[in-house]
C-alpha cells in the first residue's frame, strides 16, 4: 500500500515538472513570428502541428514563392521562423537566396515531403539545403519532433536581438553619465534610466561608504519627505543587505512570508502614511564593481509585487551603472581629500576661497548679499601648553562639531588654521551674521571642553563679521575684512563680536 502511494505521488511530480517544463517551454516561445512557404497539403500538416503553439503567428502564402517577391516584405511583417518547402537542389538555392534578401534576419528553414516521394536521395536534398545556407533541415512527416527546436532557436534569436537593441539604447543613454564626474547628477541619470525598464512608485539610490560599514543616501526620487539622517548601517536590519553582501538582485514582495518591505531605508524616507502600507514592495539592485558593492538602488511599488525581471539585462544595466558611480564617488574623494581639513573634516581654506568666489558671482547676478565669519578660539595656546598637542587637536575636532550644529545646512563652516575657523553664510545680511556670531560666541562660552581626556575647561571665541557688497567687493578683500574685525574683537578684551568698519 505504501509503495503503490509513492509511485503515485511519483508519478504526480512527475507530471507536474513536465507541466512546468511545458509551461516554460510556452512562454519561451511566445509571440514568435513564422511565415510558411509550402504547397497547400504541406502547410495544412504545418499549420496543424502549429496549433500546439497558440502563442504564436502564423502566416501563411502562396507556392512556389513568386520570384522576385515585390511586394511581400510591404505586406508581412519580418518573421523570426521561415518554413520553406522544397523539391530539389535547385529550388534549396533560389528560395534561399530571395527569401535572405527578403528577410536576412530571419530563421530560414527548409522542408520536404516524405523522403520517398522523390527520387532524388535526401541526403542531396540536405546537402543542398545546407549549401544554400539554410539555417536548418525537416521532414514534414517529422515536424513535430523538429518544430520546437527551430522554434526554441528563432525565439531565442528573437530574444537576444531585442537584448542588444535595448543595451545600444542604454549605452546610447549612459555616455553622458558615464562622462560626468558630479555625483548627484550621476546618480539621478541613473535613476531616471532604471525608471524606463521597471515600473516603480518610489526610487532611492544609496553609496556604500569608504569604510563599507554605512549606506548613504544620494538621491531619492517619488518619495515626499527626506530622511533626517543620511546614513543608514549595514549592520541594521536595512533592505538590500542581503542584495549588497551577495551580489545579487533581490526582490522582497508584500506577499513574501515573514517578510516585511519596509525596513529602516523605506522608513527613513516615506511618510507615517506610507509606512503603514504592508503591501509595499521593493526590489534591490546592488551596484558592483571588480567583486566589492559601490551603491544599492532600490525601487519600491505601494500596490503589486516585483515580477521576476530580465536578470540578464538588468546585471548589465547595473554594471553600466556601476562604473559610473564609481567614476564620480572616486572623484568626489579625490577631490573631498583636497579641499577638505585632514583634523577636523571641516572644508579648508582651498575650498574657503572657490566659495567665497562662486558667492559674490551669485550675490552679483541675483543682487544679493551674504556674510562672512572669522573666528578664532582665544587661549588656545594655553590648551596645548598645558594638555598636550593631542588634546588641543580633540578641542578643535569639539569646537569644529559645535560650529556646525549651530549653523544652517547652507552655510559652509572651514577651518582657516590653527585655531581659526571661518564660516560662510549666503543670503545673510551683515546685522543678521551678528546675531549669528554672537550665539555661537554663547554657545562656546558655556561648553565645557575636554579634548578627548579628563580634564576640563573652557574657552571663548573672537568673531569678525564681513558682508559683501557692504565691507568688499572680492573675496581676498572680503576675508581680510572679517579677519580685521576680529582682531578689533581681540583688541577689547576677547570672547567678543566685531563687525568689519
Amino acid at each position: 500500500m505504501v509503495t503503490r502511494d509513492r509511485n503515485v505521488c511519483a508519478c504526480r511530480v512527475k507530471d507536474q515538472t513536465t507541466e512546468m517544463a511545458m509551461e516554460s517551454e510556452q512562454e519561451r516561445i511566445n509571440g514568435t513570428r513564422i511565415t510558411v512557404f509550402a504547397t497547400e497539403e504541406s502547410t495544412s500538416a504545418l499549420v496543424k502541428m502549429l496549433k500546439v503553439f497558440p502563442a504564436t503567428e502564423i502566416c501563411t502564402l502562396a507556392w512556389p514563392p513568386s520570384t522576385p517577391m515585390a511586394g511581400v516584405a510591404e505586406a508581412h511583417a519580418a518573421p523570426d521562423l521561415v518554413v520553406c518547402e522544397i523539391g530539389d537542389t535547385c529550388q534549396a538555392e533560389d528560395w534561399r537566396s530571395a527569401l535572405g534578401r527578403l528577410w536576412p534576419d530571419s530563421l530560414i528553414v527548409s522542408c520536404e515531403k516524405s523522403r520517398g516521394s522523390f527520387e532524388r536521395q535526401p541526403e542531396s536534398l540536405i546537402a543542398a539545403s545546407r549549401d544554400a545556407g539554410y539555417h536548418g533541415h525537416l521532414l514534414i512527416d517529422e515536424a513535430a519532433l523538429h518544430l520546437p527546436f527551430f522554434l526554441r532557436y528563432a525565439a531565442q534569436r528573437r530574444q537576444t536581438e531585442a537584448k542588444l537593441e535595448r543595451l545600444e539604447q542604454v549605452l546610447k543613454s549612459f555616455s553622458q553619465i558615464l562622462i560626468s564626474l558630479d555625483l548627484q547628477r550621476v546618480a539621478t541619470g541613473i535613476i531616471e534610466e532604471f525608471s524606463r525598464w521597471i515600473a516603480a512608485d518610489g526610487w532611492l539610490l544609496y553609496t556604500v561608504s569608504e569604510d563599507s560599514h554605512v549606506l548613504e543616501l544620494v538621491t531619492a526620487e517619488g518619495v515626499r519627505v527626506r530622511p533626517h539622517s543620511l546614513k543608514l548601517t549595514l549592520d541594521g536590519s536595512v533592505p538590500g543587505n542581503t542584495a549588497l553582501h551577495r551580489g545579487k538582485m533581490a526582490a522582497n514582495n508584500r506577499t513574501d512570508a515573514g517578510s516585511s518591505a519596509h525596513g529602516a531605508a523605506v522608513e527613513a524616507v516615506t511618510t507615517t502614511e506610507e509606512q503603514t502600507q504592508p503591501q509595499s514592495s521593493m526590489l534591490c539592485l546592488p551596484l558592483v564593481v571588480e567583486g566589492a558593492a559601490v551603491g544599492l538602488i532600490q525601487a519600491i511599488r505601494h500596490d503589486g509585487n516585483f515580477e521576476k525581471p530580465d536578470e540578464l539585462f538588468l546585471a548589465e544595466l547595473s554594471r553600466i551603472a556601476s562604473l559610473a558611480l564609481n567614476n564620480a564617488m572616486r572623484y568626489e574623494r579625490a577631490e573631498r581629500m583636497y579641499m577638505q581639513d585632514d583634523l577636523t573634516r571641516l572644508y579648508n581654506s582651498r575650498y574657503l576661497r572657490l566659495f567665497v568666489d562662486r558667492e559674490i558671482k551669485r550675490a552679483r547676478r541675483y543682487h544679493s548679499h551674504f556674510s562672512v565669519l572669522f573666528i578664532d578660539l582665544d587661549g588656545f595656546k594655553q590648551v596645548n601648553d598645558q594638555f598636550g598637542h593631542r588634546v588641543g587637536s580633540e578641542t578643535l575636532c569639539e569646537t569644529a562639531e559645535l560650529l556646525t550644529e549651530v549653523v544652517r545646512e547652507t552655510d559652509v563652516v572651514a577651518r582657516y588654521g590653527g585655531d581659526e575657523f571661518t564660516i560662510v553664510l549666503p543670503e545673510t545680511s551683515a546685522d543678521n551674521a551678528m546675531a549669528t556670531a554672537e550665539r555661537i560666541r554663547q554657545r562656546i562660552a558655556e561648553k565645557i571642553f575636554s579634548g578627548g581626556s579628563e580634564h576640563q575647561f573652557r574657552l571663548t571665541v573672537s568673531i569678525g563679521v564681513a558682508a559683501f557688497p557692504d565691507h568688499a567687493e572680492n573675496a581676498a578683500d572680503l576675508l581680510e575684512q572679517a579677519d580685521l574685525a576680529m582682531y578689533e574683537a581681540k583688541a577689547v578684551g576677547k570672547n567678543n563680536v566685531k563687525v568689519s568698519r
